[in-house]
């Protein structure tokens, strides 16, 4: 027979021994990430630190086509009904 106890250890957190305030500043390389502004179908977007290929457009595509076709085979709603 399995028994719970309703302090889980990996949901329970122990109070820090050392209640001072620890300051983490972040350290950096130097390295800058541009995030450039693209356009696809109308849309202006930021890609930020994402790869992205004007040429996937096409698969892009697709793929919203077969998660909408999905989600209808499935009993969902399109979102402009």
């Amino acid at each position: 027979m399995i028994t719970l106890s309703p302090k889980a250890p990996f949901l329970y957190k122990p109070q820090n021994p050392n209640p001072k305030t620890q300051h983490y500043k972040p350290q950096t390389n130097g390295i800058y990430c541009k995030s450039e502004l693209q356009s696809e179908r109308g849309l202006e977007f930021e890609t930020g630190e994402t790869f992205f290929r004007h040429e996937s457009a096409k698969g892009r595509d697709l793929g919203v086509l077969a998660a909408s076709l999905y989600n209808q085979s499935k009993g969902g709603h399109h979102p402009d009904q």
